[in-house]
């Protein structure tokens, strides 16, 4: 027992320390961006874009070390429930996208060891790790579009742009995701 509160602390300091380094890399990054003149070549718009948006994201990892799905309230998390949703859901495809992320990054073996055992008492974790999940996205979302807004008034459009487009798939489709899982869920736990 004292063996796994030492392991579960460690990890939830090195979670601390991974975020702040990325906030550092982050700051470096945006820094480089907006004092270059030069937009740069597509490849290079697109590599920028991906590691910017890696990083902000990267940093809202420390949502499993400290509570920061509790900065929004709980009814934010139960209002998954509406016809709109579940349309927004059907527009977005979000179903596809699913199943792209069950084919390449996020297998059933992937699924099972981070987020849900298979078991029906692992239900609540599974709903308190969709909750986590969301509001790490939502967070990297909406800090991605605040950088993007200053690259792009301050020094380079092009990025910005092309960095929207990743954030939507990093950020907003993880995001909506969570929430169709936990509507599915919440159908089951009721």
């Amino acid at each position: 027992m004292i063996l796994e509160s030492i392991k579960t602390i460690i990890q939830k300091l090195l979670l601390v320390v991974f975020s702040i380094f990325l906030i550092w890399q982050s700051t470096q990054l945006v820094s480089n961006i907006a004092q270059r003149t030069n937009p740069g070549t597509l490849g290079e718009i697109l590599l920028q874009s991906i590691f910017l948006n890696l990083f902000i994201t990267g940093i809202f990892l420390i949502g499993y070390a400290l509570p920061l799905h509790k900065l929004i309230p709980s009814s934010y998390y139960n209002a998954v429930k509406s016809k709109s949703f579940a349309s927004a859901c059907a527009i977005l495809k979000i179903d596809l996208f699913q199943k792209f992320l069950r084919l390449t990054f996020w297998t059933s073996r992937n699924n099972k060891k981070h987020f849900f055992n298979g078991r029906r008492s692992g239900l609540i974790q599974f709903e308190l790790n969709t909750r986590i999940s969301e509001s790490g996205h939502t967070f990297a979302f909406v800090a991605v579009l605040v950088v993007l807004f200053y690259i792009g008034v301050v020094s380079n459009i092009q990025l910005a742009i092309v960095s929207i487009l990743i954030n939507i798939i990093f950020n907003f489709y993880p995001a909506m995701l969570q929430r169709y899982n936990r509507a599915r869920l919440q159908s089951v736990m009721t």
